[in-house]
C-alpha cells in the first residue's frame, strides 16, 4: 500500500502535467479519429475534447482517464449496435435473389465482427 505522504513527496505539478498529457494526447487522437472518419457525432466529439481532468494523484488521474476511454469504447460499441440493427433491418427487406443481398450480408458480418472483438478486448 503506498503511503500518501510519500507519494506526495514524490509527485509534484510537473509529474502530473506530464501523465495528463501523455492520457490526453491519447484520448484526443482517438476521438479525433473518430470524428474525422464521421464514426463520432459534433456534440460526443465536443464533449470528450472539452472534458478537464482536474484530479491530484496519479491514482485520481488514472481513474479520470479509464472512465473516458470506457465512456469512448461504450460510445463506439453503442455506435456499432445502432448500424448492425438498421442492417439487419435492410436484409431484411432485401430478397435473398437480389443482386446486392451478398455485399449487404458481407458488411452486416464485418458489423458483428468488429462488435465482438471489441467485447472479446473488453472495451
Amino acid at each position: 500500500m503506498t503511503d500518501k505522504r510519500s507519494e506526495s513527496r514524490s509527485w509534484n505539478t510537473e509529474d502530473k502535467g506530464r501523465l495528463v498529457a501523455q492520457y490526453q494526447e491519447i484520448l484526443i487522437r482517438q476521438v479525433q479519429a473518430a470524428f474525422d472518419s464521421k464514426e463520432m457525432d459534433e456534440v460526443t466529439y465536443q464533449r470528450f475534447m472539452t472534458e478537464d481532468c482536474l484530479a491530484e494523484s496519479k491514482s485520481e488521474i488514472c481513474d479520470h482517464f479509464d472512465r473516458l476511454f470506457k465512456e469512448l469504447a461504450a460510445y463506439h460499441q453503442e455506435r456499432l449496435q445502432q448500424r448492425i440493427l438498421k442492417g439487419a433491418e435492410l436484409l431484411d427487406s432485401t430478397s435473398k435473389d437480389d443482386p446486392k443481398y451478398p455485399e449487404y450480408m458481407r458488411l452486416y458480418d464485418a458489423l458483428v465482427g468488429r462488435l465482438q472483438e471489441s467485447q472479446k478486448r473488453g472495451g
